[in-house]
């Protein structure tokens, strides 16, 4: 609980993200991460899609805040030329 309140002083007189969630979840987050961003991030999570503290420990453990982005860094673009060959294959119409 010292941690969890030196990391959010105004956890009673603002309204942050972190004052939603069960004490269970706040425990898991300040125990095992450390990095405040990372911690804000994983907040946010899971408020969006109702987490149980299960799904979090599970999602902490797999890496899921480093993982974030990798997938968009390994697509290729296609040349416009390749593109519109490639949509008259498939019967795409060409947007212009």
């Amino acid at each position: 609980m010292r941690n969890f309140e030196r990391e959010h002083p105004d956890f009673l007189k603002s309204p942050q993200p972190v004052d939603q969630l069960p004490w269970g979840h706040i425990g898991v987050l300040v125990h095992q991460i450390k990095n405040t961003k990372e911690r804000d991030w994983y907040t946010n999570e899971i408020l969006k899609n109702g987490w149980s503290r299960t799904i979090l420990e599970i999602q902490i453990e797999s890496g899921l805040y480093e993982r974030q982005g990798k997938v968009l860094k390994k697509i290729t673009f296609i040349p416009f030329l390749q593109s519109k060959l490639l949509q008259m294959a498939i019967a795409v119409p060409i947007l212009e």
